[in-house]
Parts: structure tokens; C-alpha cells; sequence
């Protein structure tokens, strides 16, 4: 069985929707334990970790990838030494995504 493919987004009540509009959860806690504010972050925290993790993930991989060829002639280089800035793009660009939203720097 596989997870829904996309991107989900929040709505109303706490509950996740994926890119077609279709509701796959709702983050809600019985009641008593937890209020709406405390559920509808939940429920953004779980759309931002659903979100951010492709991005995540791919930038790990390439970083692994890359550090691989440290130390070696075929490391890219710029001149002025080992060039990183693929790398440091691709974190930036999936930290962004990671980072909630009012709290980029």
C-alpha cells in the first residue's frame, strides 16, 4: 500500500488535505486532553513535516553523494577550493521548506 503522493495543506477543524482536496486526517485529541489552538498546530506541524520531507530527504542524499568525494581529484572545485555551492543551495532550499512559516531568517 502507498501514502498519498502531494502535498497536503490544513483546514478547517484541524483536518489534512492532500493536492485534490480530499481530507485524509484530522488531528484532533479526544477532547479533554488538548484544545483546538494545540490541534490546529499539531495539524500544521504535521502538513510541514509531510511537506518538507522529499526535499529533506533528496538534499541528505546529495550531500552524502558529495562528501564522498572529499579529498579526492575529482572533487568539484572553484577557485577557491571545494566548491559547494550545489550542496549549500539545496539545504538552504529544503530548510527553507522545513522552516515554519514566520520564522525564516
Amino acid at each position: 500500500m502507498e501514502h498519498t503522493k502531494g502535498k497536503l495543506r490544513t483546514g478547517l477543524f484541524c483536518r489534512i488535505f492532500d493536492s485534490s482536496d480530499k481530507s485524509i486526517a484530522r488531528c484532533a485529541g479526544d477532547g479533554s486532553s488538548y484544545g483546538l489552538a494545540t490541534n490546529e498546530a499539531n495539524a500544521e506541524r504535521l502538513v510541514l513535516c509531510w511537506n518538507s520531507h522529499d526535499a529533506l530527504l533528496e538534499a541528505c542524499k546529495d550531500i552524502k553523494i558529495r562528501i564522498a568525494f572529499i579529498g579526492y581529484p575529482s572533487e568539484p572545485m572553484n577557485e577557491h577550493g571545494p566548491d559547494w555551492s550545489k550542496e549549500i543551495a539545496l539545504l538552504e532550499q529544503a530548510i527553507a521548506q522545513a522552516e515554519p512559516k514566520g520564522k525564516e531568517k
